[in-house]
């Protein structure tokens, strides 16, 4: 099973819930507030770590950071508010996915199972 990092507000869990919920894949799941994401890259490593636009300053910041503390990790921006601005800026930060919120669980599995498949090819499980 993966370890996520999801990067929200602490009071998140009900959303956390679902995504946990999607996929047998996602076994560990920690959400942490963006303030703490230096110190938990510092000490654990992460299958995926998936950012909560909503629940930070800039995503694509965010992004471009901790692609440049791993440049293997597989990171993913989930909003409620999708915009083609913001997935470019995420996408060229180096997310490797811009998933709206409100997809249903079985598409919230379909396209972690993506991200997770898409990424195989280009970094180690």
């Amino acid at each position: 099973m993966a370890s996520v990092l999801l990067i929200s507000h602490l009071d998140n869990s009900g959303w956390a819930r679902t995504l946990s919920d999607a996929s047998p894949r996602l076994g560990n799941l920690k959400i942490i507030p963006e303030r703490d994401v230096a110190t938990e890259l510092g000490r654990a490593d992460h299958n995926l770590v998936i950012v909560d636009a909503g629940a930070v300053r800039e995503s694509a910041g965010l992004v471009s950071w901790m692609r440049g503390q791993r440049s293997r990790l597989r990171i993913v921006v989930v909003t409620l508010a999708p915009t083609w601005q913001e997935a470019r800026a995420v996408l060229l930060a180096g997310a490797i996915d811009y998933l709206s919120r409100a997809l249903t669980k079985r598409e919230l599995a379909v396209a972690i199972e993506k991200v997770f498949e898409i990424s195989a090819a280009f970094l180690d499980d």
